[in-house]
């Protein structure tokens, strides 16, 4: 399993689409689950830090 941070980014994105069309095991760690439908579609399961606050 590969835990790409940055996931939504330019280059967290490009390398998410690669690792996946190699047929590697890819898991995308994202800020917010807001953000995650971009990674979501592409067959990737996600997760985001639990504690991470919010900023004022």
């Amino acid at each position: 399993m590969i835990l790409v941070t940055g996931s939504t980014g330019n280059y967290g994105g490009a390398l998410v689409e690669e690792l996946v069309s190699l047929g590697a095991p890819v898991r995308a760690m994202v800020r917010t689950p807001e953000k995650a439908g971009s990674v979501e579609r592409e067959g990737v399961g996600t997760s985001w830090p639990t504690s991470q606050r919010r900023r004022r």
